[in-house]
Order: C-alpha cells, then sequence, then structure tokens
C-alpha cells in the first residue's frame, strides 16, 4: 500500500456500516493505489473502521467474477447455477444474513419461495434475547434518552469499549455537554451523573469517567440478590456493594442497565430477564429502562426485516404448514450438525463477519465481497461477489437499539452488485426454471 498522504473525500454524510451504532462522523480519505483509510482529520477514529477498510484494501486484487469450485463464470450462468440448487434442495439453509434493508427484503421472498430456514450471524444470541422478550418483555430506551436522561449506567457484563467504541461518546457518557432538545441549545450532562460496571472491569476509560465496579462476582448471583434487595427482600450475603448498588438504583431519576447479549455467558436469556424484572421493579416508583447492545454485521436489520415482513422473528421456516418459527431447532449450526439442512447459502456483505459455519459434503453458495471468507466443506461451492453497503451502493441499517433506520451513501461506488440485486435475480432464474418431480425427488446440485 502507498505511504503517500491519503487524499480526503467529501464527507457528503458518510456513514460507516461496520459498527452497530453506525457512526456518522468518519471520513474517507484515498490513497495513492485508489485504497480508502479513515482520513487524518477524522474527529473520533473507530477503530472497527478502520480495519474493516484495511481488510478491504488488503483484498484490492481479488477475483470480482462469480466462480464454481474456483472456475469463473458469468453472472447470468450464477445466478441459474444458484436457483438450480435452491430448487432442488429440501431443506435450504440461509445463514449470516449480513446485508441492508433492500438485501433482507430479497431474503425473505427467497426463502419463501423455496421453503428455508433463516438464521442470521449472531444467531444463538440473537435467539437468547429474543426468548427472554418473548417470555418477559422488555422496556428499552434509546441513545438520546441516555445522553439527555439518565443519572445512573449500570453496565452488566462487560463495558462496550472493545465492541461499540464510540458509544460513551455516542451517549453522552463521556462528560462533553450534550444537545438538548431544543434545536441550538446546549445543557449539561445529567447533575451527578453515576457510572456503574457489575460482572466486569470497569476498563480504562470508564475508570477514566469515575465509573466504579464490582468484579469477581458470578453475575448469575448478583443480579439475583440485586433484584432482591430491589424489591426489598432479604438477600443472604449480599455482597455490601450490592446493598449500596439497590440503593443507588432507586434514588436515580432515571437508571438505564447497559449489556451486550453477545458478551453474556452461556444461558445467557436467564440474566437478560433478571435485567427486565430488575427494570420493571424499579419502575414502580421510578424511571428506568434497559439498552441492549447488539446489532452487528446488520443483525439488527435482518431481524427488523424478516420481523415485519413475516410477523414472525428470525429461525423462522416456510414450510408446508406455513410459518414455522423455532428459535432452537432452527439454529444454523445445529442444522449443520444434524444434517436438517442439504443446502447452505451464506450471505455476508460486509466483508468481516465472523467465520461461516463449516459445512462438510453440503453445497454452499456464498454471497460475499470479493476475497472474504466463504464456508468451509467438501461440497460444491458457488461464489458470488456482492458489494458492501455504505461502500460500494447505498443501502439502509438499522441502527442497534433498532429505532433509528439510516441511509447509508455509497463512500466508494463500485460495479459491484448489491446483495437484494443478486438475490433478485436469483428468485427470478428460480420462478422459470422447472421444479422437481417431487420434493423426494430432489438431487444434491452436481
Amino acid at each position: 500500500m502507498s505511504t503517500s498522504s491519503p487524499t480526503p473525500l467529501p464527507a457528503a454524510g458518510w456513514v460507516s456500516p461496520w459498527t452497530a451504532l453506525l457512526d456518522a462522523d468518519q471520513r474517507l480519505a484515498r490513497a495513492a493505489d485508489g485504497t480508502l483509510a479513515l482520513a487524518a482529520d477524522t474527529p473520533a477514529p473507530c477503530p472497527l473502521t478502520a480495519a474493516a477498510l484495511a481488510l478491504r484494501a488488503a483484498r484490492r486484487d481479488a477475483p470480482r467474477m462469480p466462480t464454481l469450485d474456483g472456475q469463473p463464470l458469468d453472472s447470468a450462468t450464477a445466478h441459474a447455477t444458484a436457483a438450480r440448487w435452491l430448487a432442488q434442495a429440501q431443506q435450504p439453509l440461509i445463514t449470516g444474513l449480513a446485508a441492508d434493508v433492500d438485501g433482507q427484503r430479497a431474503l425473505f421472498r427467497l426463502a419463501a419461495a423455496c421453503g428455508a430456514i433463516s438464521d442470521p450471524v449472531g444467531g444463538a444470541t440473537w435467539a437468547e434475547a429474543l426468548m427472554a422478550l418473548q417470555d418477559r418483555g422488555q422496556f428499552t430506551t434509546t441513545l438520546s434518552e441516555v445522553r439527555e436522561r439518565a443519572d445512573l449506567v449500570l453496565f452488566l457484563g462487560s463495558t462496550p469499549e472493545a465492541r461499540l467504541p464510540s458509544f460513551l461518546r455516542r451517549a453522552g457518557l463521556d462528560g462533553a455537554p450534550s444537545r438538548a432538545a431544543h434545536p441550538g441549545s446546549a445543557c449539561p450532562v445529567p447533575a451527578g451523573r453515576r457510572l456503574r460496571v457489575l460482572g466486569a472491569p470497569a476498563g480504562e476509560a470508564l475508570a477514566a469517567l469515575g465509573a466504579t465496579a464490582i468484579d469477581g462476582l458470578d453475575l448469575f448471583g448478583a443480579l439475583a440478590q440485586l433484584n432482591a434487595l430491589a424489591a426489598g427482600r432479604v438477600a443472604r450475603d449480599a455482597d455490601p456493594a450490592l446493598h449500596a448498588l439497590a440503593a443507588e438504583l432507586h434514588a436515580a431519576q432515571y437508571a438505564v442497565l447497559v449489556y451486550e447479549p453477545s458478551k453474556l455467558p452461556a444461558q445467557g436469556g436467564l440474566l437478560i430477564e433478571g435485567v427486565q424484572r430488575l427494570v420493571g421493579t424499579l419502575n414502580a416508583k421510578g424511571r428506568a429502562a434497559s439498552l441492549p447492545l447488539s446489532g452487528h454485521h446488520g443483525l439488527a436489520t435482518a431481524h427488523y426485516a424478516h420481523t415485519w415482513l413475516s410477523g414472525l422473528p428470525l429461525r423462522t421456516r416456510v414450510g408446508p404448514l406455513g410459518l414455522e418459527h423455532e428459535p432452537r431447532r432452527h439454529d444454523a449450526a445445529r442444522l449443520i450438525a444434524t444434517g436438517g439442512a442439504d443446502l447452505l447459502l451464506w450471505v455476508a456483505a460486509f466483508g468481516n463477519e465472523p467465520a461461516a459455519p463449516a459445512a462438510a459434503g453440503l453445497p454452499r453458495i456464498a454471497l460475499v465481497p470479493p476475497g472474504a471468507p466463504v464456508p468451509e466443506g467438501t461440497g460444491p461451492l458457488l461464489v458470488i461477489p456482492v458489494g458492501t453497503p455504505g461502500l460500494d451502493h447505498a443501502g439502509h441499517l438499522f441502527r442497534s437499539e433498532g429505532t433509528t433506520v439510516l441511509h447509508l451513501p455509497a463512500g466508494d461506488p463500485s460495479e459491484l452488485p448489491a446483495v437484494g440485486t443478486v438475490v433478485a435475480a436469483v428468485a427470478e432464474a428460480m420462478a422459470g426454471a422447472p421444479a422437481p418431480s417431487s420434493p423426494h425427488a430432489a438431487k444434491a446440485p452436481a
């Protein structure tokens, strides 16, 4: 890569697609070799965005044509091949689902056409949170509410610096003046705001802001004791720090409990239920809310798009009995391991997603940016390169808390097609292809 100074590009409202908070204050610059990086004058450079741009630059010479087992194909043949495989499969599995709103719409229509099961990146964690919501409900808040109202913020199980490095700044927790509801005015952060951490170290950034941590306790037990103390019940052998924390929560004008579902331990759904129980207790006499931080790699976008289109969340199959929502049965890893799927469609348009599930013996279709990893396996592999929303083409994504959809202008327009374009072409080819004589007569792709 060239070492000459990158040339800043016009800001034009560019939004980074690689953070769940969709940071809109990042600035792009182009190096002499044509690759992109963050501009030197970016006010608060996001390390996740910088790393994703570096990864994109490292893959700049990767082939941009579709391939079948490494051999190049033209786009029309690739679409027809994918359509034939999907039509022949008895139980397709669409996973990854890392795409923008338009891509999610197309993927849902494709799943409905071929009876596929859809499970996103981070599906296991999302399912735990979803089942907690279904069992107990939830009371959530937004970044702006935290910024303007919260006088006590409690982080549970982790702190967000690593996965959401802009959170403290975006939520107004970094000590900078916040914007009031009236345009042109500014106001200080809520008086006496306190930052607390339960079940993890405070970390450098939070410690510098005066946060204190209660660490070294089992998070399940500590949260159960905190719930008992907040409800006025006796919690035997409760740590004195938990007594103090319960008193602070009751005294707060607006307490917000922040957690990352993906960072919770196994059976994290029980912890999420405990969080919502605590929020409910506090709301009996005051005001409190939770703020789950998730939605990386288009996860929030996949969830909301599929839910509004079908009326049911992800891990739903369109089958002979209609829509079948099975959050445990329709786990992608479980389906692959038990032979419950006979074709894998992996969609990962951002290029920095976690590794795809291995699919030994299964036919694999991968919609990924050029040079991005594809699912490992021994079956046939069809790769169709796609663009990244917010870079190669414009798109829309949901922000982490799910209340905001942002338009992402194309920061580096290219000829790479969007996921929605490719999936629509595959669906059109599948609609025009002759159907198998019966579901049981379908054979694995050659």
